[in-house]
């Protein structure tokens, strides 16, 4: 059995008080088992005053996360707050390695990391893997998520990317062992006594064009030519370039279909180049391409019915989900109005939600197999 314990508090100037207000909540005296590890997701704020810091010190565990926007657990949902999550069991054994300076090189420290963190499980055999990732201009997320899947194998891989309210991203931190990351990534594994679910939905049917293009030329996330034409004229002939850009850029979903079985995924434009696309998401040669949109009741009903799918599941422990911080800038002013629902589907089970720089989160090929994805404009759910 594996217990999920939540709290939260919006308390980031003292520090004390926040310790005491999240102890107070867990009461692990009473509610941990015999095998524990922490999430801490929290506003940018509460690293710099020293809340994060002193909040892994209190606890007998190790502790990962990252900064977000937006989080909701139990009956709280707001922007300025911490969630600490502690994942508790007498049966399955956690985890954890920091994978670090990965502006400069990805491949060794990931999976350094990742085996690092497999030896810490002895001869336990991990059954998911939480990524907390590091938001970096020169590394796109799916670099990330493609060097962490070849270290996991066949293992689940779920997660974000870490974010703040800052246009580039300047407070974004991951979190390890109270440390605050700019260039690193954090992974917690359990073992696979642990058998996760995973939920995602994106863009609907009705709002993806049905006339669908190639790319026919590309370079790992970077789309240069779509039906043999720069992306920038394939653009122009959707009506989508306009002056010298594309209005609304980060809000379009490309829609990409790998033909490899698997749901298509969504992928966000980064940002425009010479050589074409700069992509949240891998862009390979000869997948199909399609332009989708995204509205709020498109959102608040994708989130409705996932939410609504995962309360009605047995033996529900705990749930962890992360929606795509473009879907938060849809949503504008009213951004807590999606967890908002999560709040109402989800009642008394533990679950604790964020916004997400980018969204780790295995696809199923198959009733039973999955195969791991990076995903923009998605929400995405683990039940444990």
């Amino acid at each position: 059995m594996l217990k999920m314990l939540t709290s939260y508090t919006y308390e980031a100037d003292d520090v004390s008080a926040a310790v005491e207000e999240i102890l107070g909540q867990l009461d692990l005296e009473n509610n941990a088992l015999a095998h524990s590890a922490g999430l801490i997701l929290c506003y940018s704020d509460f690293v710099g005053t020293g809340v994060v810091e002193a909040l892994c010190k209190a606890v007998p565990f190790e502790v990962v996360g990252c900064t977000t926007l937006g989080l909701a657990t139990g009956a709280q949902v707001g922007t300025v707050m911490l969630t600490f999550t502690v994942f508790t069991s007498d049966e399955v054994q956690f985890s954890t390695a920091l994978a670090q300076d990965l502006g400069d090189n990805q491949k060794g420290p990931i999976h350094e990391a990742w085996h690092a963190a497999c030896e810490k499980l002895g001869p336990a055999r991990p059954g998911l893997c939480l990524t907390f990732s590091p938001m970096l201009k020169h590394v796109g997320g799916d670099i990330l998520s493609r060097e962490l899947n070849d270290a996991a194998g066949a293992t689940p891989v779920f997660g974000t990317i870490a974010c703040d309210d800052n246009p580039d991203y300047s407070d974004a931190r991951t979190i390890y062992h109270g440390d605050a990351c700019r260039e690193a990534m954090a992974l917690l594994l359990m073992s696979d006594e642990v058998k996760p679910r995973f939920f995602m939905g994106s863009i609907p049917d009705d709002k993806i064009q049905r006339e669908k293009a190639i790319i026919t030329r590309a370079e790992h996330n970077i789309i240069n030519e779509v039906n043999g034409k720069p992306f920038i004229e394939y653009a122009k002939t959707l009506g989508l370039y306009k002056g010298d850009g594309i209005e609304g850029m980060n809000t379009i979903p490309l829609i990409i279909d790998y033909g490899d079985g698997a749901p298509p995924v969504a992928a966000a434009i980064y940002m425009l180049s010479e050589d074409g696309a700069i992509c949240g998401v891998p862009t390979p040669q000869n997948a199909t391409l399609a332009i989708g949109s995204i509205d709020v009741p498109d959102i608040l009903a994708t989130t409705a019915r996932l939410s609504g799918e995962i309360a009605g599941l047995g033996q529900v422990n705990g749930i962890l989900a992360f929606s795509c911080l473009a879907r938060g800038y849809v949503l504008g002013a009213d951004i807590e109005a999606e967890f908002d629902l999560l709040r109402r589907a989800f009642g008394a089970t533990p679950y604790t939600a964020g916004y997400a720089g980018g969204e780790f989160c295995p696809l199923y090929r198959s009733e039973s197999e999955t195969v791991n994805r990076f995903h923009n404009f998605t929400f995405i759910g683990c039940v444990l």
